[in-house]
């Protein structure tokens, strides 16, 4: 039985030559476990192991073959007869030994090279010639290209599972960025930083027959980053998500599912489509680890999604709960207009410039906290760069005014994401750091009381896989109308903070009036916090 599913239901691809060995291995170890051995048999009565060099082949797999050229050329599929040549050799070669073993070898050989005469009797070689040709599935060699059909004889699967690379494009070497770059699934993954695993999964699902199974194990950015709304798109046009599970924990490697990874990951079983089947709700599952034993989840449907996110199509990591909360905050008006930056100041470049006690300051994320900044961060130190080093851009002139700075890179699965604070003018920002210009600098106060508030720090989490927190995302934050009481609370805050006093309850009393201006009901708020400490009837009476 397990021969016969070797033989007629498993084929792998990786482009290491270790993984195809690997794979090798294991089919070998599952069969030999449940031999007999007889001592007087032949070999002991065990049997030959089988050849799976057209099992698992080494190739890379976002190359394929050169399509056929114009008509008359040659190749594996020209005529029935090479076409079923090929099929047999492939089968017989499955449990051939000996002199059979090396028999087939050579004929699948004969088949390359009669493709090769043909070509140049034809006036020429070709490229998909030359492909075929050089394809070696009898060494350990990585091949250039992959296709299905010439390598196992099969052209869709059932069933398509993987773990492709988490490498963004520009890491690449430059012979291999061109290829991908001009490859058919390039236009389903680009957009800002091009990763690897964007090509897989249209890949995966063009290898996927109709109503096939698909299920990748990719970065958690493929459910909400602004890079991977193609990748989105792709799956809501040409598939019925089934599930995704998503691992939002980087920070801790004993709760990561890849220990030695820093980053988030997720599950995506998709089912594919032709598109013309009725649309089903699919679950969105969060758990706090990889054991799998905190989870929440929310039922929701591609039109679910589209209806409140019709560009960016965010997959939430949320409750069923949550959804209103999440269409109510879509729909308000924002009313204090402004707009996000990266920090001016790279880290990297300005290095060698920097020095402890001269020159204009430069805030790190690490600087930053709630409320305040700190002359002893977590990591680094001060730091201060000379006017005359400082780049002349728009944003490096923002720094005359004061400034709403925040940090720029927080764990997906922190308590909290947004942390920020004000920073003097003339100060600089590192490009650890984002900040935020308004068009009336009197909003200042008010919207870093609401930027900091439980609210915004919950529908931030539920709706951001990135790491990075980006500008795209804060930009599309809607601020309502200003409100002096909350400025207030703000300015206190800041002069206790100065103080180094406790803030929690003028916090507190923040998220109750950033509640009522987004029109909370009660039972919304208790979704944000289910430990609010105010009544019912103590919240609706409260006035803004």
């Amino acid at each position: 039985r397990k021969l016969g599913v070797i033989q007629n239901s498993i084929y792998g691809v990786d482009i290491q030559p270790i993984a195809s060995e690997i794979s090798k291995l294991r089919s070998f170890l599952s069969l030999v476990i449940d031999e007999t051995i007889i001592d007087d048999a032949d070999n002991r009565g065990i049997q030959a192991l089988p050849n799976l060099e057209f099992k698992f082949v080494t190739a890379n797999t976002l190359i394929g073959l050169e399509e056929k050229q114009a008509q008359g050329t040659f190749d594996f599929g020209q005529t029935d007869q090479l076409q079923e040549q090929l099929k047999i050799i492939r089968n017989q070669y499955l449990q051939a030994y000996g002199n059979d073993k090396e028999k087939l070898k050579k004929d699948f050989e004969e088949v390359q090279n009669k493709i090769y005469k043909q070509e140049i009797a034809n006036g020429g070689i070709n490229k998909r010639a030359i492909q075929l040709y050089d394809w070696k599935p009898f060494s350990n060699k990585s091949n250039e290209w992959f296709d299905p059909y010439w390598m196992f004889g099969v052209e869709k699967f059932d069933i398509v599972i993987g773990n492709p690379p988490y490498v963004q494009v520009r890491e690449v070497r430059n012979e291999l960025k061109e290829q991908y770059l001009s490859c058919n699934y390039y236009k389903y993954a680009k957009g800002g930083r091009l990763n690897l695993y964007q090509f897989f999964i249209p890949l995966s699902l063009v290898l996927a027959k109709i109503q096939g199974i698909v299920c990748l194990i990719t970065q958690n950015s493929v459910l909400a980053e602004d890079t991977a709304i193609n990748t989105r798109k792709y799956i809501f046009n040409n598939s019925n998500p089934i599930e995704f599970i998503s691992f939002p924990e980087r920070d801790d490697k004993n709760r990561r599912v890849f220990e030695g990874v820093k980053m988030s990951v997720a599950i995506s079983l998709l089912q594919r489509t032709n598109n013309k089947q009725v649309i089903n709700k699919f679950t969105v599952k969060t758990y706090a680890e990889r054991k799998m034993l905190n989870m929440f989840n929310i039922r929701i449907s591609k039109d679910d999604i589209i209806a409140v996110y019709p560009n960016k199509m965010i997959i939430p990591m949320a409750k069923n709960d949550s959804w209103e909360l999440l269409r109510k905050f879509r729909k308000t008006k924002n009313r204090i207009k402004f707009k996000a930056f990266a920090g001016e100041i790279d880290m990297t470049k300005y290095s060698k410039l920097f020095n402890k006690d001269n020159g204009i300051r430069v805030y790190t994320g690490a600087q930053i906290l709630r409320y305040k900044t700190t002359d002893n961060p977590s990591q680094g130190s001060v730091i201060y760069l000379q006017e005359k080093f400082i780049p002349l851009t728009k944003k490096s002139l923002a720094r005359h005014k004061k400034r709403l700075v925040l940090q720029r890179i927080t764990g997906v699965d922190s308590k909290i994401r947004l942390i920020m604070t004000i920073i003097p003018e003339n100060s600089l920002c590192a490009n650890s750091t984002n900040f935020i210009l308004f068009e009336d600098n009197s909003h200042l106060l008010f919207s870093l009381g609401v930027l900091n508030s439980k609210y915004i720090n919950y529908i931030f989490k539920i709706t951001s896989t990135n790491t990075n927190i980006t500008t795209s995302e804060l930009n599309n934050i809607p601020i309502p109308e200003y409100n002096e009481y909350i400025e207030n609370l703000v300015k206190d805050i800041l002069y206790k903070k100065s103080k180094h006093q406790d803030t929690k309850n003028i916090e507190d009393k923040i998220d109750i009036m950033v509640y009522k201006l987004y029109n909370l009901t009660y039972k919304e708020v208790l979704i944000i916090d289910p430990n609010f400490n105010l009544t019912q009837q103590e919240y609706d009476n409260y006035k803004v």
